[in-house]
């Protein structure tokens, strides 16, 4: 019992020494449909949690009323959606509703400090604010920029660097009037600084991303062409590179120094190297998606797929267009989280099962120890496809289990720890 102790002990060292971060969970949000014509909802807003490490997607939430949804993001303890006129605060490990605070026109979100910065817009409307800020603790309101001394019009993505908010502001909502222009927010003082004009092939920007010293816009233009704005942060010097392809951009995101994306009715993912500032090569799907967004940890690309109505489909595929894992979600995924943690908090945190696996990836033999499950647990080693290659019952709450897994074929494996109680699933890799 001493000697088992000591193995455990020193595993629990090692793991905290070494802690990796994973991708725990992706949360998806589904933006349903409405029917503007009969002025209805078909199908309903709703949000759900994709784990990685087992390939299950599940529903948490239905927003009723909500007749589409914008955006989601996350921190490391909450979830916040921006769904039609209302700002929705979740946990993040239990998926509990916590709060809600109304936002007539609510379009992005990002994060500050303890703040949730907003932009807004709506068909047919106008606000005297098109940024605002909201506490995170409570979602109450905090303070907001007017269109005297703030930006004029609609606006859309939004990124924060070095306590300085980046705007995409567009008058996407006026048919014939949108406008490129990047605004600036000093977070520090609450102050406007200045507006850059991203120029006559630069209208109508919607998504933005950064990277070092450099701000991208993905411009819709009219929706006859595309274009992408590079924008130095320190020069605001402003490069715009129209896309070859016709209609406007349907999704895109960053990822491995390229700005992936994809114009309408293409089937291919086009790709942007910012480096050279110039389109590189294209990914070929073979499918016309949807949105788009980048898991900055793994290099994947999470596309999906909608006919709008009756599905939605998610596809992973890595950087260079390589299918890697597909499940079903809600209609019309149109927006992504990530939750990134480190190796050793899932056990704690997720489920609450002090469960460690070393070496990972392994050779010859995987070792598991734990210090708090239940009496007796059950562990089970399958293939990605779901064969069982070891199975064993295990008695007492503590307890080390080598396993040997030299016979196997290099790749990936599940590992099942299942108890009365609880149970842990964690992706072990065999090389």
């Amino acid at each position: 019992m001493k000697k088992v102790s000591i193995i455990i002990a020193m595993f629990f060292a090692c793991v905290v020494a070494n802690a990796q971060q994973i991708l725990n969970q992706v949360i998806v949000l589904n933006e349903g449909r409405f029917d503007y014509l009969l002025q209805q909802i078909d199908k309903p807003v709703t949000v759900g949690t994709y784990n990685p490490q087992t390939n299950v997607y599940s529903v948490f939430d239905t927003i009723d009323n909500s007749r589409f949804a914008s955006d989601v993001v996350v921190d490391d303890a909450n979830i916040f959606i921006a769904a039609d006129n209302t700002l929705l605060k979740y946990d993040l490990n239990t998926h509990q509703l916590i709060s809600t605070q109304v936002v007539n026109g609510i379009r992005r979100l990002a994060l500050w400090n303890d703040k949730i910065l907003l932009t807004r817009g709506e068909y047919l409307t106008t606000y005297d604010s098109y940024f605002q800020v909201y506490n995170k603790s409570d979602l109450s309101f905090s303070y907001q920029l007017d269109t005297l001394n703030g930006p004029l019009y609609a606006s859309d993505g939004i990124v924060v660097k070095d306590n300085i908010a980046y705007i995409a502001i567009n008058n996407g909502f006026v048919w014939g009037g949108a406008v490129g222009i990047l605004g600036r927010v000093n977070l520090l003082t609450q102050n406007y600084l200045s507006e850059i004009s991203l120029g006559a092939d630069g209208i109508n920007p919607e998504n933005i991303l950064i990277d070092n010293n450099q701000i991208y816009t993905v411009n819709n233009r009219d929706y006859s062409f595309a274009s992408i704005s590079s924008i130095d942060i320190l020069s605001s010097n402003v490069v715009t590179t129209n896309l070859n392809n016709q209609g406007g951009c349907q999704g895109s995101t960053f990822i491995n120094s390229k700005i992936s994306y994809q114009t309408y009715n293409e089937n291919f993912i086009g790709q942007y190297d910012v480096n050279l500032q110039s389109i590189s090569d294209s990914l070929f799907i073979n499918r016309s998606i949807y949105a788009m967004e980048s898991d900055a940890l793994n290099q994947y690309l999470y596309v999906s797929e909608t006919d709008f109505s009756s599905y939605g489909l998610v596809l992973i595929y890595s950087a260079n267009g390589s299918l890697i894992n597909a499940f079903v979600a809600g209609v019309t995924p149109g927006k992504f989280a990530f939750d990134y943690r480190n190796a050793s908090k899932i056990n704690d945190v997720e489920n609450n099962l002090q469960l460690f696996v070393f070496p990972n990836p392994a050779a010859n033999e995987l070792t598991i120890a734990s210090i708090n499950a239940d009496d007796n647990s059950l562990i089970t080693l399958t293939s990605i496809d779901g064969k069982v290659l070891f199975q064993k019952n295990i008695n007492g709450k503590n307890f080390v289990q080598h396993i040997d897994i030299s016979i196997y074929a290099k790749g990936t494996y599940l590992l099942t720890v299942q108890s009365l109680s609880r149970t842990s699933v964690q992706k072990v890799m065999k090389y």
